[in-house]
């Protein structure tokens, strides 16, 4: 009879293992929780506090990176507070077992679009976008829960058309 029971496991066992099961999380739930961690604040030397506010998050399918464009808001001189520029940045994807959590980390300036500003000022907001990718180095994407197949069984973390799709096995 042991041996009956460990048949029965071994065919419940290699398909979860030989196919993988997926489970994925759409671009409109990540952007909930990318929403979360804004506005963050920066300080610029020489020009005072600025704001990365806005994210608008982009999944690209067959890129093991997530993108992002962000809003900086700041205050130049003694013109109120405004928009001085968008920040494009692309992360990748990390999960910390301890922690059952994914992070976007490993943040790059992908680009920055500065309108109606001068080169002196483009030139700071160059700086300030670079200054501000720390802050933008271990942002929580998404927590799994403690009893979560997911959290016992991941094996690799992909983005395919517009959705993050974690795959379990054993």
């Amino acid at each position: 009879m042991p041996f009956r029971l460990l048949q029965l496991c071994l065919l419940l066992v290699l398909p979860l293992n030989a196919c993988g099961l997926e489970i994925t999380y759409s671009k409109e739930e990540l952007q909930r929780e990318l929403n979360k961690h804004f506005p963050q604040k920066l300080s610029v030397e020489r020009v005072g506090t600025m704001s990365l506010v806005e994210p608008r998050l982009d999944l690209r399918s067959g890129s093991d990176r997530l993108y992002f464009q962000l809003a900086v808001e700041g205050q130049l001189g003694v013109v109120g507070k405004m928009k001085l520029a968008e920040v494009s940045v692309s992360s990748a994807i990390a999960y910390d077992a301890s922690q059952a959590t994914f992070f976007a980390v490993e943040p790059r300036l992908e680009g920055l679009s500065v309108s109606g500003a001068g080169q002196p000022v483009e030139a700071i907001l160059q700086t300030a976008a670079n200054e501000a990718l720390p802050l933008l180095g271990r942002i929580t994407l998404h927590r799994l829960e403690d009893d979560s197949a997911a959290k016992r069984h991941l094996k690799a973390v992909q983005i395919r058309d517009a959705e993050v799709v974690l795959t379990l096995g054993l």
